[in-house]
């Protein structure tokens, strides 16, 4: 009986190709993206959570001294505050302490620069008990000589992952401190054997390279004053509470700007001054992200449930000839739900495959380290497990709960209709979420756009930079040869955004220093006073100042008005208007402007503007002048104005790349779904269709009895959207301060493309349907 019933299946599958094939491929599509995102948010959060001890585990922050108006807080710590807390209070059990380094390594010939090296105390090894593949990390961090590295730092430089006992040539810098002018660094260039290898494979908050132990020396420097950043963790007694020693830290005054973010936090949480030790997920892009797996496989669902819906309203008969011959309704029950499982089953069989593939792809785009084990670890292979469990009964419940509402005699004389309805609330809901997707869309990419093209003629601003200082003709010859080229249309050494900053109790400022085109270049608006272009005497007391600047300070005639900075008195020249040099979402600060001298080929500076639409060629024929001016130096870096606000919005940017793939995703399962319904419809009316025909209906009348309906669905799923999106689209653009207006042509260009994209779908059914030939068909009825 069961091998009958597998025949009829797959013989109804081959009969039918169109409607098993949208099914399959929508429920591909579907598990694709959900396991794929799923898998994502799940390791993210694993990764969140991966110290042992977590909940005993404390990253130490301080409140900023440099802005001393605001709450900004920083990991950079004194050096001794985590040993000081260590052996000051009981309940601190351990602690360690990490030290930026920039640290450059010869090998063949080269110098390569090591971007995440620390010097790092043996605590390290005692919290976070990193899984190693060769030697004893608390071992080596006691030997000054000896270093760790990590696998992938193993295989990039040395072809294999544990290359102990080889010796790396480092070049660092070292504090020398000095009785009477502080400290200064000194270049160090020295061997070091590599007795550890860390298996970084290994989810984990911390972002390293390299590790190399403290001296004596850097445990106990003579002063606290130094050139570098340190961080510092601690771990807590089991059963201490962090409450209670914050209001012991409160009493000393010398600990009182401290406080403490546990580290399952401090994964999701963004440090505004972008420290490197620690990674970081923007929490929200993670809640997106589910949410978009759930709605893609809603949408994947709903196009399974409708075909399979539709196709089991054409098998009542055979399912009516079954219960008249014996089977029991628990016999159908069970059919209906093993064709639902095997069509699942099939379909995530290829979702596997794909995700294989795919998964290098989807790491670059959400820029995570996902592997394929790890998407099924732990609890996310539950997860996967009942999300298939309920794509494959919950469809199968309400397509049974449809079918077992008609009677035995009304299928024996297919005395039954399929609802129009139905059909209708399935294409209302795809085309709601749909509409939904779109409008964040289209919202997300004028912000995103906004952003980028802030200022005027961003891409076509470029800030020419080095790495490390080249030779100083070369690069004199270089630039003079720069603003001789055609396509170089204008240039300053003033840099783009900002150069500098002051700060003391009452004040602090941006502060940038301008040359003589700056405000041409920039289109920079003077809203107020004197450009001080013709001071070529400055003495560097008369500034031009911004708007926020005079709100700051509350000065009500500006020009010619005066501010004291530590024991500095600076005159007002002129008022600039406010324009964006930080993150949108943060008011725009104090900015101070300096006249600086307008020498641009010996200035620090260098910036040019390139003609409209030549940037990328201007950069490439860059690089080539100055690869034959100085072939031994560096390669030089070229950023564009619009690059530095991707930068400083990277997050912001990413949201937009998922949200822009993952609707035209949920559009295309959408449209297969109105597509195969669609064909189902063509099919159902051809009768009715080609009765029309020999009554007078033309062809264009035939095309707009089978679009109409389906437009009018896709209107309906406007009306239902447009609330939800416009709701959506406002909550996310609200976290900015300067941002794109919600504009009506946002809803209404979604609506237009959604219903054309709608029309595409279905109009060669409906040109299938209106050349019908009535003969044909009538004969066949």
């Amino acid at each position: 009986m069961r091998t009958f019933q597998y025949k009829i299946l797959f013989r109804n599958w081959a009969k039918k190709k169109i409607y098993p094939c949208i099914s399959i491929f929508s429920l591909i599509v579907g598990l694709t993206c959900s396991t794929l995102l799923i898998g994502f948010a799940m390791n993210e959060d694993y990764t969140a959570h991966s110290t042992p001890d977590e909940g005993q585990v404390y990253a130490i922050q301080k409140k900023d001294a440099f802005y001393h108006d605001s709450d900004l807080k920083t990991y950079s710590t004194p050096q001794k505050i985590a040993r000081e807390l260590h052996d000051k209070y009981p309940e601190v059990t351990d602690y360690c302490t990490f030290r930026k380094e920039y640290v450059s390594m010869y090998r063949e010939g080269r110098e390569l620069d090591i971007k995440h090296s620390y010097k790092v105390t043996p605590g390290i090894e005692r919290i976070f008990h990193p899984r190693m593949i060769a030697g004893n990390l608390q071992q080596t961090l006691s030997h000054p000589t000896e270093v760790a590295i990590t696998r992938s730092f193993a295989l990039r430089t040395f072809g294999k992952e544990n290359p102990s006992g080889e010796t790396l040539t480092l070049r660092t810098y070292k504090d020398i401190w000095l009785q009477k002018y502080g400290v200064r660094q000194e270049e160090v260039k020295q061997d070091y054997t590599i007795t550890s290898v860390i298996d970084d494979r290994q989810p984990g908050i911390l972002n390293y390279e390299l590790f190399i132990g403290f001296t004596p020396e850097e445990m106990n420097p003579p002063s606290e004053f130094c050139t570098s950043w340190f961080y510092s963790l601690i771990k807590l007694q089991n059963g201490s509470d962090i409450s209670s020693l914050n209001e012991k830290i409160n009493g000393d005054e010398t600990l009182a700007r401290l406080s403490f973010q546990p580290v399952r936090q401090v994964y999701y949480t963004k440090d505004y001054s972008e420290t490197e030790l620690f990674r970081y997920r923007d929490h929200n892009q993670l809640q997106t992200s589910l949410w978009i797996a759930l709605l893609i496989l809603a949408i994947a669902c709903f196009n399974h449930v409708n075909i399979n819906l539709t196709r089991s309203f054409q098998r009542l008969l055979y399912s009516g000839q079954q219960l008249i011959h014996g089977a029991s309704k628990n016999e159908i029950r069970m059919q209906v739900i093993q064709e639902t499982a095997l069509q699942v089953i099939f379909a995530f069989g290829i979702s596997l495959a794909v995700i294989y593939m795919l998964l290098p792809t989807f790491n670059t785009f959400m820029e995570s380290r996902l592997t394929f084990q790890e998407l099924f670890r732990g609890e996310t292979s539950w997860i996967i497990f009942y999300t298939l469990a309920a794509v494959i009964l919950l469809p199968s419940i309400y397509i049974l709960y449809k079918i077992e509402r008609i009677s035995l005699s009304d299928i024996l004389r297919k005395n039954h209709t399929h609802r129009s309805s139905l059909i209708a609330g399935i294409i209302v809901v795809q085309f709601t979420i749909s509409i939904i997707l779109l409008v964040l869309f289209i919202t997300i990419k004028y912000q995103t756009e906004y952003i980028t093209h802030i200022r005027p003629d961003s891409e076509s601003i470029v800030a020419i930079q080095y790495n490390k200082s080249p030779d100083e003709h070369a690069w004199k010859t270089f630039k003079e040869k720069v603003i001789t080229l055609p396509e170089v249309i204008d240039y300053t050494s003033t840099f783009p955004l900002n150069n500098g900053a002051i700060a003391n109790r009452e004040f602090n400022a941006n502060t940038l220093k301008m040359d003589q085109r700056f405000f041409r270049f920039y289109q920079a608006e003077l809203i107020a006073g004197d450009s001080l272009l013709n001071h070529s005497n400055n003495s560097g007391n008369k500034v031009i100042v911004n708007e926020a600047l005079v709100r700051k300070k509350q000065i009500e005639n500006p020009i010619g008005g005066t501010f004291d900075f530590d024991g500095t008195e600076y005159i007002i020249g002129g008022v600039i208007k406010d324009y964006v040099i930080d993150h949108v979402s943060n008011e725009i600060q104090p900015l101070l402007i300096i006249q600086d001298s307008d020498d641009w080929v010996n200035a620090q500076g260098t910036v040019i503007k390139t003609r409209t639409g030549e940037t990328k060629a201007t950069i490439n024929k860059l690089q080539h002048l100055w690869q034959d001016i100085a072939p031994t130096e560096s390669p030089l870096i070229f950023t564009t104005l619009a690059d530095f606000y991707r930068q400083l919005h990277n997050e912001e940017f990413r949201t937009a790349r998922i949200v822009s793939v993952f609707t035209w995703i949920s559009m295309l399962l959408s449209c297969l779904g109105l597509f195969g319904l669609a064909w189902y419809s063509v099919e159902c009316r051809s009768q009715e269709i080609c009765l029309r025909k020999v009554n007078g209906a033309t062809e264009r009348q035939i095309v707009l009895l089978v679009c109409g309906r389906f437009i009018k669905w896709m209107l309906f799923s406007s009306i239902l959207g447009i609330p939800v999106a416009g709701y959506l689209a406002q909550e996310w653009l609200s976290q900015f301060i300067y941002r794109t207006p919600l504009s009506p042509w946002i809803f209404i260009t979604s609506i237009l493309l959604m219903i054309a994209i709608g029309i595409l779908t279905v109009i060669r059914q409906s040109w299938y349907a209106a050349t019908l030939n009535p003969i044909d068909t009538l004969k066949t009825e």
